[in-house]
């Protein structure tokens, strides 16, 4: 799930250590908690599909967002959105 938007002139090794100095969490834990804090956020409050949030997430597929929604947040979108909106 990269994104070729985004590049910076670092190491990926100066990255990871530097966010962990930072945050306490390794690189790919921190990155995962910020797409799981914007998804809950268009989740609860936008009328986009589940599908839709998935893909500007840049999830290839909605399934895939949907198992990783479900590992960081504990509930499915669905139920989520049910829950909190």
């Amino acid at each position: 799930m990269i994104c070729e938007r985004y590049r910076i002139s670092v190491t990926a090794n100066y990255l990871s250590q530097s966010i962990k100095q930072v945050s306490g969490k390794n690189a790919l834990t921190f990155i995962a908690g910020r797409i799981a804090t914007e998804a809950k956020s268009l989740i609860q409050y936008t009328d986009f599909e589940i599908a839709e949030i998935a893909y500007q997430l840049n999830f290839s597929d909605p399934a895939n967002f949907g198992k990783f929604f479900k590992k960081q947040v504990g509930f499915s979108p669905s139920a989520f959105r049910k829950r909190f909106k």
